[in-house]
């Protein structure tokens, strides 16, 4: 998954790379009889069309056609927020700024899924996509208590 614009900027150039490649490689062969050569062939375009289709994926969030999923599981929620990112535009500088977490502590939760970020500073970027105003360091943990708890009684 293309998580940012530079991610985008360097698949869109590895998908332009390996189109040309693949050019070349039809061009140069004379005759289609060859199975080596028809494997080899399938594999590239199934490369090409798995990078043409993380392309897509990211120009649709970027431009809001897709509908973000609802959150059906605690486990998808790094792919979620980094779908809200992409969605709402929002830049890791911003969510830095705008939720008062370190800009290099929030770079390191987009490239992890937010996996490695504590559940204070998932909620604090949940509230910023949805749009809440910002609660104080306090609040922030005793909403982390109860949804934790809440999350809890529903596994059960």
């Amino acid at each position: 998954m293309i998580k940012d614009s530079f991610g985008y900027i360097r698949t869109r150039a590895r998908f332009l790379k390996w189109k040309m490649q693949y050019d070349e490689f039809v061009a140069s062969q004379s005759s289609h009889d060859d199975k080596e050569w028809r494997d080899r062939k399938s594999c590239m375009e199934y490369d090409l069309e798995q990078l043409k289709d993380e392309l897509q994926d990211y120009e649709d969030l970027a431009q809001n056609k897709l509908e973000l999923p609802l959150l059906e599981s605690i486990d998808d929620i790094g792919t979620a927020l980094v779908r809200r990112k992409i969605s709402g535009g929002w830049t890791t500088e911003e969510i830095a700024e705008r939720t008062g977490i370190e800009h290099a502590l929030v770079v390191d939760y987009n490239v992890r899924d937010y996996r490695t970020a504590p559940l204070e500073h998932i909620i604090k970027i949940r509230d910023l996509f949805r749009d809440n105003n910002p609660l104080n360091h306090f609040d922030y943990y005793q909403e982390a208590i109860s949804e934790a708890a809440e999350l809890s009684k529903d596994a059960n």
